[in-house]
């Protein structure tokens, strides 16, 4: 009997740990596709948000222009971005953080 018990003691301890590491993995992700440049064809251009349980993580923004392609990389806490977010930004990191 003791022998199960300090099973499930150490299966309750495994848990534990578990539930705890997993706020650090990436949980939630949103992309969105869209035509940056009204002289550009297709969604050449995207904006991909991935957060972690806390909503922490990183928003990585590809804009697609006929001479130049410029990579942004925006940190995320809590949600939120010091750094100003355009209105493709704003509404993935809105659909990353709605899923649950």
């Amino acid at each position: 009997m003791k022998n199960a018990e300090v099973i499930i003691r150490n299966n309750e301890e495994e848990i534990r740990k578990i539930e705890d590491e997993s706020f650090a993995y990436l949980q939630r992700w949103a992309l969105h596709r869209y035509k940056a440049f009204s002289n550009i064809g297709g969604d050449q251009s995207f904006s991909l948000v991935l957060l972690d349980k806390k909503g922490d993580g990183v928003l990585l923004s590809s804009i697609y222009g006929r001479d130049e392609s410029r990579t942004y990389a925006k940190s995320i806490k809590g949600g939120k971005s010091n750094y100003p977010l355009s209105d493709e930004e704003q509404e993935v990191l809105a659909g990353a953080i709605q899923k649950k």
